[in-house]
């Protein structure tokens, strides 16, 4: 348990420090696909596909 909480603190505790900020304007370029999640690519659990594209033009 202890190494557990450790860890998640070396790990997390550069991003806190060294982080930027990720506020502002975000565009997804119109094309299926380009918002996917994943373990890689080529492997998508999901991913926009082109009837998101035409619903959001």
């Amino acid at each position: 348990m202890k190494k557990t909480i450790l860890s998640s603190i070396i790990l997390i505790m550069p991003l806190c420090i060294f982080g930027q900020n990720w506020a502002g304007t975000w565009r997804v370029s119109p094309e299926a696909g380009a918002l996917h999640v994943g373990p890689g690519d080529g492997s998508t659990w999901w991913a926009n596909s082109l009837d998101d594209v035409t619903t959001r033009a």
